[in-house]
Protein backbone atom coordinates (compact mmCIF):
# COMPACT_ATOMS: atom_id res chain seq x y z
CA UNK A 1 0.00 0.00 0.00
CA UNK A 2 3.37 2.13 -0.01
CA UNK A 3 3.74 4.76 -2.34
CA UNK A 4 7.03 6.54 -3.75
CA UNK A 5 7.88 9.84 -1.54
CA UNK A 6 6.10 13.30 -2.59
CA UNK A 7 8.32 15.43 -3.90
CA UNK A 8 7.72 19.47 -4.13
CA UNK A 9 7.82 19.13 -7.78
CA UNK A 10 5.51 16.37 -7.95
CA UNK A 11 2.17 18.19 -5.78
CA UNK A 12 -0.44 17.95 -7.07
CA UNK A 13 -3.22 20.57 -7.37
CA UNK A 14 -5.41 20.82 -4.39
CA UNK A 15 -8.97 21.82 -3.71
CA UNK A 16 -10.12 25.05 -2.40
CA UNK A 17 -9.49 25.50 1.33
CA UNK A 18 -6.39 23.21 1.35
CA UNK A 19 -3.03 24.14 1.33
CA UNK A 20 0.74 22.30 1.25
CA UNK A 21 2.58 22.19 4.34
CA UNK A 22 5.56 20.10 5.92
CA UNK A 23 5.90 17.66 8.99
CA UNK A 24 8.26 19.72 11.06
CA UNK A 25 5.38 22.59 10.99
CA UNK A 26 2.42 20.46 12.01
CA UNK A 27 4.47 17.96 14.32
CA UNK A 28 7.39 16.79 16.36
CA UNK A 29 9.47 14.57 15.28
CA UNK A 30 10.83 12.31 18.31
CA UNK A 31 13.14 9.29 17.83
CA UNK A 32 13.31 6.89 20.82
CA UNK A 33 15.99 5.80 23.44
CA UNK A 34 17.61 2.77 24.31
CA UNK A 35 18.56 2.70 27.92
CA UNK A 36 21.16 0.19 29.42
CA UNK A 37 19.48 -2.60 31.22
CA UNK A 38 15.86 -2.05 29.71
CA UNK A 39 15.66 -5.84 28.98
CA UNK A 40 15.79 -6.63 33.05
CA UNK A 41 12.17 -4.28 33.47
CA UNK A 42 9.87 -7.15 32.29
CA UNK A 43 6.77 -5.79 34.62
CA UNK A 44 3.37 -5.16 34.75
CA UNK A 45 3.45 -1.83 35.09
CA UNK A 46 1.34 1.18 33.47
CA UNK A 47 3.64 2.56 31.06
CA UNK A 48 4.93 0.02 27.95
CA UNK A 49 8.49 0.61 26.49
CA UNK A 50 7.96 -0.36 23.30
CA UNK A 51 10.82 -2.09 20.39
CA UNK A 52 10.22 -2.67 17.01
CA UNK A 53 9.36 -6.77 17.13
CA UNK A 54 6.17 -5.04 18.75
CA UNK A 55 5.20 -3.82 15.93
CA UNK A 56 4.63 -7.37 15.36
CA UNK A 57 2.04 -8.37 17.55
CA UNK A 58 -1.27 -9.00 16.64
CA UNK A 59 -2.82 -6.94 19.26
CA UNK A 60 -0.82 -4.07 17.79
CA UNK A 61 -2.02 -4.25 14.10
CA UNK A 62 -3.19 -0.39 14.58
CA UNK A 63 -2.61 1.22 17.70
CA UNK A 64 0.30 -0.17 19.97
CA UNK A 65 -1.57 -1.88 23.26
CA UNK A 66 1.00 -4.66 24.45
CA UNK A 67 4.94 -4.53 25.47
CA UNK A 68 6.91 -7.20 26.66
CA UNK A 69 8.58 -4.18 28.63
CA UNK A 70 6.23 -1.83 31.16
CA UNK A 71 7.60 0.60 33.58
CA UNK A 72 6.21 2.78 36.08
CA UNK A 73 7.18 6.17 36.60
CA UNK A 74 10.46 5.94 38.71
CA UNK A 75 11.75 3.48 36.26
CA UNK A 76 11.24 6.55 33.35
CA UNK A 77 13.03 8.68 35.84
CA UNK A 78 15.45 6.91 36.87
CA UNK A 79 16.73 5.71 32.74
CA UNK A 80 16.21 8.68 32.08
CA UNK A 81 13.30 8.12 29.20
CA UNK A 82 10.94 10.62 27.47
CA UNK A 83 7.69 9.71 27.58
CA UNK A 84 5.57 9.93 24.56
CA UNK A 85 2.31 11.61 23.81
CA UNK A 86 -1.13 9.29 23.32
CA UNK A 87 -1.40 9.86 19.37
CA UNK A 88 2.26 9.62 17.89
CA UNK A 89 2.43 7.52 14.92
CA UNK A 90 5.82 5.53 15.17
CA UNK A 91 7.57 3.64 12.53
CA UNK A 92 11.47 2.43 12.08
CA UNK A 93 13.89 4.20 11.66
CA UNK A 94 16.24 1.71 11.43
CA UNK A 95 17.71 -1.92 10.01
CA UNK A 96 15.78 -3.96 8.31
CA UNK A 97 12.87 -2.95 9.67
CA UNK A 98 11.99 0.07 7.48
CA UNK A 99 11.75 -2.22 4.39
CA UNK A 100 8.42 -3.38 6.90
CA UNK A 101 7.12 0.23 6.25
CA UNK A 102 5.29 -0.91 9.74
CA UNK A 103 3.12 2.25 10.75
CA UNK A 104 1.43 2.47 14.25
CA UNK A 105 -0.36 4.89 16.53
CA UNK A 106 0.58 4.71 20.18
CA UNK A 107 -2.77 3.93 22.42
CA UNK A 108 -1.32 5.15 25.99
CA UNK A 109 1.77 7.47 27.10
CA UNK A 110 4.67 5.29 26.25
CA UNK A 111 8.24 4.98 25.79
CA UNK A 112 10.00 3.38 22.58
CA UNK A 113 13.62 2.69 21.62
CA UNK A 114 15.94 3.73 19.09
CA UNK A 115 15.44 2.43 16.43
CA UNK A 116 11.75 3.60 16.36
CA UNK A 117 10.60 7.49 15.18
CA UNK A 118 7.72 9.03 15.88
CA UNK A 119 5.25 11.84 14.99
CA UNK A 120 3.22 14.07 17.27
CA UNK A 121 0.92 15.18 15.30
CA UNK A 122 -0.62 18.76 17.01
CA UNK A 123 -4.38 19.86 16.50
CA UNK A 124 -4.58 16.77 13.87
CA UNK A 125 -5.66 13.35 14.30
CA UNK A 126 -3.46 11.18 14.73
CA UNK A 127 -5.69 8.88 12.44
CA UNK A 128 -5.05 11.61 9.96
CA UNK A 129 -1.20 11.70 9.82
CA UNK A 130 -1.56 7.66 9.87
CA UNK A 131 -3.26 7.53 7.05
CA UNK A 132 -1.01 9.59 5.13
CA UNK A 133 2.49 8.42 6.36
CA UNK A 134 0.76 5.27 5.39
CA UNK A 135 1.39 5.69 1.75
CA UNK A 136 4.80 6.68 2.25
CA UNK A 137 7.79 3.93 1.12
CA UNK A 138 10.08 4.46 4.03
CA UNK A 139 12.87 2.33 2.00
CA UNK A 140 13.01 5.13 0.03
CA UNK A 141 13.85 7.91 2.67
CA UNK A 142 16.13 5.65 4.55
CA UNK A 143 19.95 6.18 3.56
CA UNK A 144 20.43 3.46 1.52
CA UNK A 145 23.53 2.27 3.95
CA UNK A 146 24.45 -1.41 4.87
CA UNK A 147 22.04 -0.64 7.95
CA UNK A 148 20.05 1.96 6.85
CA UNK A 149 18.46 4.65 8.97
CA UNK A 150 16.30 7.40 8.48
CA UNK A 151 16.93 10.67 10.01
CA UNK A 152 14.96 13.69 11.19
CA UNK A 153 15.59 15.83 7.82
CA UNK A 154 14.46 13.31 5.69
CA UNK A 155 11.02 13.36 7.60
CA UNK A 156 10.88 17.02 8.90
CA UNK A 157 10.35 18.33 4.97
CA UNK A 158 7.87 15.73 3.63
CA UNK A 159 5.36 17.42 1.79
CA UNK A 160 1.42 17.10 3.51
CA UNK A 161 -1.31 18.15 2.25
CA UNK A 162 -3.33 19.85 5.24
CA UNK A 163 -7.44 19.94 4.90
CA UNK A 164 -9.37 22.09 7.08
CA UNK A 165 -9.84 20.32 10.61
CA UNK A 166 -13.73 19.31 9.64
CA UNK A 167 -12.99 17.68 6.38
CA UNK A 168 -10.22 15.26 8.01
CA UNK A 169 -12.70 14.19 10.18
CA UNK A 170 -14.82 13.50 7.16
CA UNK A 171 -11.63 11.67 5.43
CA UNK A 172 -11.13 9.50 8.60
CA UNK A 173 -14.46 8.85 8.44
CA UNK A 174 -14.93 7.54 4.91
CA UNK A 175 -11.64 6.29 4.74
CA UNK A 176 -12.19 3.43 7.46
CA UNK A 177 -15.61 3.06 5.93
CA UNK A 178 -14.09 2.50 2.69
CA UNK A 179 -11.20 -0.31 4.32
CA UNK A 180 -14.00 -1.73 6.47
CA UNK A 181 -16.15 -2.72 3.20
CA UNK A 182 -12.50 -4.25 1.70
CA UNK A 183 -11.62 -6.14 4.99
CA UNK A 184 -14.72 -7.90 5.06
CA UNK A 185 -14.40 -8.53 1.43
CA UNK A 186 -10.85 -9.92 2.00
CA UNK A 187 -11.73 -12.13 5.44
CA UNK A 188 -14.22 -13.59 2.83
CA UNK A 189 -11.40 -14.32 -0.12
CA UNK A 190 -9.04 -15.86 2.90
CA UNK A 191 -11.63 -18.43 4.17
CA UNK A 192 -12.32 -19.19 0.56
CA UNK A 193 -8.94 -19.60 0.15
CA UNK A 194 -8.11 -21.74 3.06
CA UNK A 195 -11.21 -23.92 1.88
CA UNK A 196 -9.79 -24.91 -1.55
CA UNK A 197 -6.72 -25.82 0.67
CA UNK A 198 -8.56 -28.15 2.21
CA UNK A 199 -10.32 -29.43 -0.92
CA UNK A 200 -6.68 -30.11 -2.34
CA UNK A 201 -6.17 -32.90 0.67
CA UNK A 202 -9.62 -33.79 0.83
CA UNK A 203 -8.90 -34.85 -2.99
CA UNK A 204 -5.93 -36.79 -2.59
CA UNK A 205 -7.51 -38.43 0.66
CA UNK A 206 -10.11 -39.52 -1.85
CA UNK A 207 -7.80 -40.45 -4.50
CA UNK A 208 -5.73 -43.01 -2.16
CA UNK A 209 -8.44 -44.41 -0.51
CA UNK A 210 -9.91 -45.53 -4.31
CA UNK A 211 -12.61 -43.46 -4.12
CA UNK A 212 -11.99 -40.61 -6.78
CA UNK A 213 -11.90 -43.65 -9.98
CA UNK A 214 -14.28 -46.85 -10.45
CA UNK A 215 -12.65 -50.08 -11.02
CA UNK A 216 -12.30 -51.56 -14.27
CA UNK A 217 -12.69 -55.56 -14.82
CA UNK A 218 -9.76 -55.60 -17.20
CA UNK A 219 -7.39 -54.15 -14.43
CA UNK A 220 -4.47 -56.42 -13.29
CA UNK A 221 -4.88 -56.23 -9.45
CA UNK A 222 -1.89 -54.22 -7.22
CA UNK A 223 -0.62 -57.78 -6.13
CA UNK A 224 0.16 -59.01 -9.54
CA UNK A 225 2.36 -55.61 -9.93
CA UNK A 226 3.86 -55.99 -6.80
CA UNK A 227 4.99 -59.45 -8.04
CA UNK A 228 6.50 -58.67 -11.09
CA UNK A 229 8.32 -55.79 -9.32
CA UNK A 230 9.96 -58.25 -6.63
CA UNK A 231 11.28 -60.66 -9.68
CA UNK A 232 12.66 -57.96 -11.57
CA UNK A 233 14.43 -56.01 -8.47
CA UNK A 234 17.75 -57.33 -7.18
CA UNK A 235 17.92 -59.18 -3.99
CA UNK A 236 18.75 -56.99 -0.95
CA UNK A 237 20.08 -58.23 2.41
CA UNK A 238 18.20 -57.18 5.17
CA UNK A 239 18.69 -54.66 8.24
CA UNK A 240 18.15 -54.36 11.51
CA UNK A 241 16.22 -51.71 12.39
CA UNK A 242 16.48 -48.87 15.03
CA UNK A 243 13.59 -48.40 17.73
CA UNK A 244 12.24 -45.16 16.14
CA UNK A 245 11.87 -46.88 13.15
CA UNK A 246 9.93 -49.44 14.48
CA UNK A 247 7.63 -47.24 16.42
CA UNK A 248 7.09 -45.67 12.67
CA UNK A 249 6.05 -49.72 11.50
CA UNK A 250 3.82 -49.92 14.12
CA UNK A 251 2.19 -46.42 13.28
CA UNK A 252 2.11 -47.55 9.84
CA UNK A 253 0.29 -50.77 10.56
CA UNK A 254 -2.33 -48.60 12.65
CA UNK A 255 -2.74 -46.70 9.00
CA UNK A 256 -2.98 -50.17 7.13
CA UNK A 257 -5.64 -51.42 9.36
CA UNK A 258 -7.54 -47.50 8.86
CA UNK A 259 -7.25 -48.20 5.20
CA UNK A 260 -8.37 -51.75 5.29
CA UNK A 261 -11.22 -50.31 7.73
CA UNK A 262 -12.30 -47.61 4.96
CA UNK A 263 -12.78 -50.34 2.70
CA UNK A 264 -10.01 -50.20 0.61
CA UNK A 265 -10.65 -51.45 -3.04
CA UNK A 266 -10.12 -55.33 -3.31
CA UNK A 267 -7.73 -54.45 -5.75
CA UNK A 268 -5.40 -52.50 -4.22
CA UNK A 269 -2.81 -53.49 -2.14
CA UNK A 270 -0.66 -51.70 1.13
CA UNK A 271 2.47 -51.88 0.14
CA UNK A 272 6.18 -49.73 1.33
CA UNK A 273 8.59 -47.49 -0.66
CA UNK A 274 10.70 -49.96 -0.09
CA UNK A 275 9.01 -52.73 -2.24
CA UNK A 276 8.48 -50.43 -5.31
CA UNK A 277 11.81 -48.52 -5.71
CA UNK A 278 15.16 -49.54 -6.81
CA UNK A 279 17.18 -47.05 -4.60
CA UNK A 280 17.13 -45.05 -2.20
CA UNK A 281 20.20 -43.16 -0.70
CA UNK A 282 21.51 -40.10 -0.21
CA UNK A 283 23.06 -36.96 -1.90
CA UNK A 284 26.51 -35.82 -3.21
CA UNK A 285 28.56 -33.90 -0.35
CA UNK A 286 30.01 -31.17 -1.77
CA UNK A 287 31.02 -27.40 -1.97
CA UNK A 288 28.58 -25.09 -4.58
CA UNK A 289 30.30 -22.90 -7.38
CA UNK A 290 30.08 -20.77 -9.31
CA UNK A 291 29.67 -21.56 -13.19
CA UNK A 292 32.51 -24.66 -12.52
CA UNK A 293 31.31 -28.36 -12.68
CA UNK A 294 27.97 -30.05 -12.94
CA UNK A 295 24.77 -28.42 -11.55
CA UNK A 296 24.37 -29.27 -7.60
CA UNK A 297 20.40 -29.10 -6.77
CA UNK A 298 19.84 -28.44 -3.12
CA UNK A 299 17.02 -28.14 -0.93
CA UNK A 300 16.59 -24.19 -0.99
CA UNK A 301 16.58 -24.30 -5.18
CA UNK A 302 13.28 -26.00 -5.03
CA UNK A 303 10.65 -23.21 -4.22
CA UNK A 304 6.83 -24.31 -4.70
CA UNK A 305 7.47 -27.42 -6.41
CA UNK A 306 9.44 -25.51 -9.04
CA UNK A 307 13.60 -25.36 -9.61
CA UNK A 308 14.77 -23.05 -11.44
CA UNK A 309 17.88 -24.34 -13.03
CA UNK A 310 19.36 -20.86 -14.55
CA UNK A 311 19.76 -20.05 -10.48
CA UNK A 312 20.93 -23.70 -9.68
CA UNK A 313 25.28 -23.11 -8.63
CA UNK A 314 27.60 -26.02 -9.67
CA UNK A 315 29.76 -28.41 -8.07
CA UNK A 316 33.09 -30.59 -8.67
CA UNK A 317 32.62 -34.57 -8.50
CA UNK A 318 34.50 -36.80 -10.17
CA UNK A 319 33.88 -38.63 -13.00
CA UNK A 320 33.42 -41.72 -11.38
CA UNK A 321 31.22 -40.78 -9.04
CA UNK A 322 28.36 -38.76 -11.30
CA UNK A 323 26.51 -41.34 -12.40
CA UNK A 324 25.73 -42.43 -8.75
CA UNK A 325 24.26 -39.23 -8.49
CA UNK A 326 23.11 -37.83 -11.64
CA UNK A 327 19.12 -36.97 -11.43
CA UNK A 328 16.99 -38.51 -14.15
CA UNK A 329 13.47 -37.77 -15.30
CA UNK A 330 10.87 -39.12 -12.64
CA UNK A 331 13.48 -39.38 -9.58
CA UNK A 332 11.82 -38.11 -6.62
CA UNK A 333 14.12 -35.81 -3.95
CA UNK A 334 13.45 -35.43 -0.50
CA UNK A 335 14.08 -32.40 2.04
CA UNK A 336 15.21 -34.96 5.04
CA UNK A 337 16.35 -31.91 7.10
CA UNK A 338 15.43 -28.20 7.58
CA UNK A 339 12.47 -26.28 7.55
CA UNK A 340 11.14 -28.12 4.62
CA UNK A 341 11.97 -31.80 6.00
CA UNK A 342 9.56 -34.52 4.08
CA UNK A 343 8.46 -32.58 1.46
CA UNK A 344 9.12 -33.85 -1.73
CA UNK A 345 10.44 -33.04 -5.68
CA UNK A 346 9.21 -34.91 -8.49
CA UNK A 347 12.34 -34.49 -11.53
CA UNK A 348 10.58 -32.75 -14.63
CA UNK A 349 11.55 -33.88 -18.29
CA UNK A 350 14.91 -33.41 -19.86
CA UNK A 351 16.34 -31.64 -16.30
CA UNK A 352 20.01 -30.37 -16.96
CA UNK A 353 22.97 -32.46 -16.21
CA UNK A 354 23.27 -32.00 -12.67
CA UNK A 355 23.38 -33.93 -9.13
CA UNK A 356 21.48 -33.88 -5.61
CA UNK A 357 22.85 -32.65 -2.56
CA UNK A 358 23.18 -34.54 0.75
CA UNK A 359 20.52 -33.11 2.17
CA UNK A 360 18.21 -34.79 -0.50
CA UNK A 361 17.51 -38.01 -0.36
CA UNK A 362 16.78 -39.58 -3.81
CA UNK A 363 14.01 -42.46 -4.65
CA UNK A 364 14.21 -44.33 -7.66
CA UNK A 365 11.11 -46.04 -8.12
CA UNK A 366 10.53 -49.34 -10.07
CA UNK A 367 9.61 -48.44 -13.79
CA UNK A 368 6.17 -50.74 -13.63
CA UNK A 369 4.94 -47.75 -11.27
CA UNK A 370 3.47 -44.26 -12.10
CA UNK A 371 5.96 -41.54 -10.66
CA UNK A 372 3.24 -39.04 -10.42
CA UNK A 373 0.66 -41.54 -8.22
CA UNK A 374 3.77 -41.67 -5.94
CA UNK A 375 4.18 -38.28 -5.64
CA UNK A 376 0.76 -37.02 -5.44
CA UNK A 377 0.67 -39.83 -1.96
CA UNK A 378 3.62 -37.68 -0.82
CA UNK A 379 1.78 -34.56 -0.65
CA UNK A 380 -1.17 -36.42 0.75
CA UNK A 381 -2.44 -36.12 4.66
CA UNK A 382 -1.82 -39.65 5.08
CA UNK A 383 2.24 -39.27 4.12
CA UNK A 384 2.16 -36.45 6.42
CA UNK A 385 0.68 -38.37 9.25
CA UNK A 386 3.48 -41.19 8.72
CA UNK A 387 6.41 -39.02 8.86
CA UNK A 388 5.24 -36.67 11.81
CA UNK A 389 6.36 -38.74 14.63
CA UNK A 390 10.14 -38.89 12.48
CA UNK A 391 9.45 -35.00 12.62
CA UNK A 392 9.34 -35.04 16.72
CA UNK A 393 11.43 -37.89 17.79
CA UNK A 394 14.64 -37.03 14.54
CA UNK A 395 14.55 -33.28 15.50
CA UNK A 396 13.12 -32.45 12.04
CA UNK A 397 15.33 -34.80 10.51
CA UNK A 398 13.87 -37.99 8.34
CA UNK A 399 16.47 -40.57 6.94
CA UNK A 400 16.26 -43.01 4.07
CA UNK A 401 15.22 -45.83 6.90
CA UNK A 402 12.03 -43.85 7.75
CA UNK A 403 11.27 -43.43 3.77
CA UNK A 404 11.84 -46.68 2.63
CA UNK A 405 9.35 -47.73 5.36
CA UNK A 406 6.48 -44.93 4.20
CA UNK A 407 3.76 -47.33 3.86
CA UNK A 408 1.41 -46.57 0.11
CA UNK A 409 -2.11 -47.95 -0.58
CA UNK A 410 -1.29 -49.09 -4.04
CA UNK A 411 -3.78 -48.85 -7.09
CA UNK A 412 -3.79 -50.80 -10.43
CA UNK A 413 -1.32 -49.63 -12.48
CA UNK A 414 -4.23 -48.51 -14.93
CA UNK A 415 -6.30 -47.01 -12.27
CA UNK A 416 -3.07 -45.50 -11.18
CA UNK A 417 -3.12 -43.68 -15.04
CA UNK A 418 -6.88 -42.58 -14.21
CA UNK A 419 -6.31 -40.99 -10.70
CA UNK A 420 -3.45 -39.45 -11.89
CA UNK A 421 -5.29 -37.56 -14.32
CA UNK A 422 -8.54 -37.49 -11.86
CA UNK A 423 -5.81 -35.61 -9.30
CA UNK A 424 -4.57 -33.49 -11.88
CA UNK A 425 -7.99 -32.17 -13.44
CA UNK A 426 -9.31 -31.47 -9.86
CA UNK A 427 -5.59 -29.75 -8.75
CA UNK A 428 -6.23 -27.62 -12.29
CA UNK A 429 -9.23 -26.48 -10.84
CA UNK A 430 -8.16 -25.75 -7.19
CA UNK A 431 -5.04 -23.46 -8.05
CA UNK A 432 -7.37 -21.60 -11.07
CA UNK A 433 -9.30 -20.39 -7.97
CA UNK A 434 -6.75 -19.80 -6.09
CA UNK A 435 -5.14 -17.59 -9.04
CA UNK A 436 -8.81 -15.56 -9.07
CA UNK A 437 -8.22 -15.53 -5.03
CA UNK A 438 -4.80 -14.10 -5.52
CA UNK A 439 -5.50 -11.79 -8.26
CA UNK A 440 -8.89 -10.59 -5.85
CA UNK A 441 -6.60 -9.92 -2.79
CA UNK A 442 -4.27 -8.11 -5.06
CA UNK A 443 -6.51 -5.90 -6.24
CA UNK A 444 -8.17 -5.08 -3.22
CA UNK A 445 -4.66 -3.59 -1.80
CA UNK A 446 -4.68 -1.53 -4.92
CA UNK A 447 -8.19 -0.63 -4.26
CA UNK A 448 -7.06 0.92 -0.68
CA UNK A 449 -3.88 2.70 -2.54
CA UNK A 450 -6.42 4.31 -4.82
CA UNK A 451 -8.52 4.98 -1.73
CA UNK A 452 -5.91 6.95 -0.31
CA UNK A 453 -4.73 8.64 -2.90
CA UNK A 454 -8.02 10.29 -3.80
CA UNK A 455 -7.74 11.10 0.04
CA UNK A 456 -4.90 13.16 -0.01
CA UNK A 457 -5.54 14.55 -3.00
CA UNK A 458 -8.98 15.71 -1.96
CA UNK A 459 -11.36 13.43 -4.10
CA UNK A 460 -13.00 11.38 -1.16
CA UNK A 461 -15.03 13.76 0.23
CA UNK A 462 -16.88 17.20 -0.42
CA UNK A 463 -15.54 20.38 0.61
CA UNK A 464 -17.83 22.49 2.70
CA UNK A 465 -17.33 26.18 2.61
CA UNK A 466 -18.46 26.11 6.78
CA UNK A 467 -15.54 24.49 7.70
CA UNK A 468 -12.92 26.69 9.66
CA UNK A 469 -10.40 27.92 7.13
CA UNK A 470 -7.01 25.99 7.29
CA UNK A 471 -4.62 28.78 8.15
CA UNK A 472 -6.47 29.54 11.60
CA UNK A 473 -5.65 26.08 12.20
CA UNK A 474 -2.34 26.50 11.37
CA UNK A 475 -1.90 29.13 13.48
CA UNK A 476 -3.25 27.35 16.48
CA UNK A 477 -0.76 24.85 15.25
CA UNK A 478 2.14 26.83 15.82
CA UNK A 479 1.02 28.56 18.98
CA UNK A 480 0.62 24.79 20.55
CA UNK A 481 4.16 23.67 18.83
CA UNK A 482 5.95 26.48 20.20
CA UNK A 483 4.22 26.00 23.86
CA UNK A 484 5.22 21.72 23.57
CA UNK A 485 8.71 22.98 22.58
CA UNK A 486 9.25 25.25 25.80
CA UNK A 487 8.19 21.99 28.01
CA UNK A 488 10.33 20.00 26.23
CA UNK A 489 13.41 22.50 26.51
CA UNK A 490 12.22 22.94 30.36
CA UNK A 491 12.24 19.28 30.99
CA UNK A 492 15.76 18.13 29.24
CA UNK A 493 16.99 21.05 31.43
CA UNK A 494 15.66 19.13 34.83
CA UNK A 495 16.87 15.89 33.13
CA UNK A 496 19.85 17.04 33.21
CA UNK A 497 20.61 18.73 36.22
CA UNK A 498 18.90 15.73 37.82
CA UNK A 499 21.59 13.43 35.71
CA UNK A 500 24.39 16.03 37.11
CA UNK A 501 23.23 15.94 41.06
CA UNK A 502 23.18 11.85 40.69
CA UNK A 503 26.63 12.08 39.53
CA UNK A 504 27.88 13.81 42.19
CA UNK A 505 26.56 12.18 45.00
Amino acid sequence: MTEVVLKKNDQVKLPKGWIWTTVSEIGLIISGQTPRGIDTFQKNDKIPFFKISDMNKSENELFMNRSEINLNESDVHNLHLNIQNTGTVIFPKRGGAIATNKKRILSKPSCYDLNIMGIFPIGISPKFIYYWISRIDLVELSDGSNVPQINHTDISPLQIPLPPLNEQKRIILKIEELFSRIDFVRQILKKIKTLLKQNRQSLLKSAFEGNLTTREQNDEPASTLLEKIKQTKSSESKKGTKSLSEMIFKKNEDLSKEWKKNNLPHSWQITTIKEISDKIHYGYTATATKNIGTKYLRITDIQNNNVDWSDVPYCKIKDNEIQKYLLHENDLVFARTGGTVGKSFLIKPNPPKSVFASYLIRIVLSDKIIPKFIHYFFNSSDYWNQISLNKTGLKTNVNAQILSHIEIPLAPLNEQKRIVIKIEEGLSLIEDNEKIIDFLLKNLDSLQTSILKQAFEGKLVPQDPNDEPVRILLENIKQEKEKLLEIQKINKTKSFRSRRVKNVK
